[in-house]
């Protein structure tokens, strides 16, 4: 019987201290974690496993639905193609790309306040009924305006509203037409309709500024109108137009791990438990088991930090109650396993130790996924990490390595000589406390990773000068 098993107690025990360590930095607002945990605690909670993924996202918050023409503009709106295609451009004979959908940017050191209930928050799209009135044609309440990148190299800040071929033939005069000269000498006709400046006969002041009229003018207000909650909660929330790409959606997973005791074979890392200290051990597991969920996502603008991005849980209204849902894998493969027993620095009266293990063992982990690419070939992202911390209260963290992929398991017995760890990926790790930026405690220069179960959250190089003190 697998030890992993749904609905198992030390499961579903581990699954609630990692929700508390995703709260507690920061990744999981108070009253979200709090509201996962009561429904963990009620029994009301779902194990899906989804044995296919079809993206079909339709709704009046946010759909994927609305396409532009990058070479002359034309937007069509709520177009479902019958293929899994997108539609041609009937002036330019060109495949469209999908149109910017409104991406929420919060203010702020950090996420104040529950509004994660309001999925209105996800964002917005070309064919909401709240941005529908700016984004039609004001001579024609029928057919949209069209959008056009003005600069290449500035693709979000010159998005604009431009006049398409197929409505300057229909209205050869226009009161908010006017002509734009681009940096590059080519001359668009932009549209400078705007219905919230009602004091300069809806033509936008900006456009006689800078020639045209951005469409994230007005796009906050007509949003948040939407978003009463968020509103009555004073939370500062902003709209930028953005491309659907990957990075604005980041799922946060959960990783649990067992591996026998059994099967772990002690590594020999001589250098790593010199410099860190006789309570740090390197392990090799043949056979991990491996339970990941996804508990919800983040959205935000790809280049923004964790802490402006909005957090929409799985949580779920059934029958009066409220269900936590978690989209599941289970697997089988191996990896490291890095352990840190500081109960003997607790005993003495050191202080902060606990936190410091954690924050040690993930930064290991760190550094190790780094650079696993040099010695197996195999890139970073086909690796993962858990931490377990069940044996928090003991003075003991655990931390894992582990192939995520399949047709790389036993990659990291690579990084082995025999019963030791290859020297030279030895002195690499201990090499991560210099960053070439000279970081605070962790950046993209030094310990960052795409793939990190808290977001990169604590992280501390400065701990592999001299390990825990």
């Amino acid at each position: 019987m697998s030890y992993l098993e749904l609905k198992n107690r030390e499961l579903i025990s581990r699954i609630s201290q990692q929700i508390s360590a995703l709260q507690k930095r920061g990744l999981v607002p108070p009253a979200v974690a709090g509201r996962m945990l009561d429904a963990i605690r009620r029994g009301n909670i779902n194990f899906i496993k989804p044995s296919s993924v079809k993206l079909m996202l339709r709704g009046d918050v946010f759909q994927l639905n609305a396409f532009i023409c990058t070479r002359c503009g034309l937007t069509k709106l709520n177009y479902f193609p019958s293929e899994a295609k997108p539609p041609l451009c009937p002036n330019c004979n060109v495949e469209m790309v999908q149109a910017p959908i409104f991406v929420p940017y919060v203010q702020g050191t950090k996420y104040p306040l529950d509004a994660s209930h309001d999925k209105a928050l996800i964002g917005t799209h070309l064919g909401s009924r709240n941005l529908r009135r700016r984004v039609l044609c004001p001579l024609d309440r029928r057919e949209p305006r069209g959008i056009k990148i003005l600069d290449p190299q500035r693709p979000i800040r010159s998005m604009a509203w431009i006049c398409p071929k197929n409505l300057q033939e229909k209205y050869s005069e226009c009161p908010y037409r006017r002509e734009y000269i681009t940096s590059y000498g080519t001359r668009e006709l932009v549209c400078c309709y705007d219905p919230d400046d009602r004091k300069h006969n809806y033509i936008s002041r900006r456009c006689e500024k800078e020639g045209y009229l951005p469409i994230s003018v007005g796009i906050r207000e007509a949003i948040l109108r939407r978003i009463l909650s968020a509103v009555r909660r004073g939370i500062d929330i902003h709209f930028q137009p953005h491309l659907p790409v990957d990075g604005v959606a980041k799922p946060l997973v959960i990783s649990v791990f067992h591996a026998d005791s059994n099967s772990l074979k002690k590594v020999d890392a001589p250098l790593i438990y010199r410099r860190l200290g006789s309570y740090v051990d390197i392990y090799y597991a043949e056979k991990m088991e491996i339970f990941q969920g996804a508990i919800g996502v983040r959205v935000g603008l790809p280049e923004s930090p964790t802490r402006t991005r909005v957090f929409i849980p799985y949580l779920e209204q059934e029958g009066g109650s409220t269900v936590f849902r978690i989209y599941y894998r289970k697997f089988e493969t191996s990896g490291i396993i890095v352990k840190a027993d500081v109960q003997r620095l607790i005993n003495v009266g050191k202080e902060n130790v606990r936190e410091k293990a954690e924050e040690l063992v993930h930064t290991l982990l760190h550094a190790i996924i780094k650079h696993i690419p040099l010695f197996t070939g195999i890139e970073a992202q086909k690796f993962f990490e858990a931490i377990d911390l069940s044996g928090r209260d003991k003075g003991v963290v655990i931390g894992a390595v582990y192939d995520n992929s399949e047709g790389t398991k036993g990659a990291t017995k690579q990084i082995l000589s025999g019963s030791e760890l290859k020297r030279d990926l030895e002195l690499l790790v201990l090499e991560s406390v210099n960053c070439p930026l000279n970081c605070q405690y962790a950046c993209r220069a030094c310990l960052f990773l795409e793939r990190c179960i808290w977001l990169n959250r604590g992280l501390n190089r400065h701990l592999l000068r001299e390990g825990i003190k």
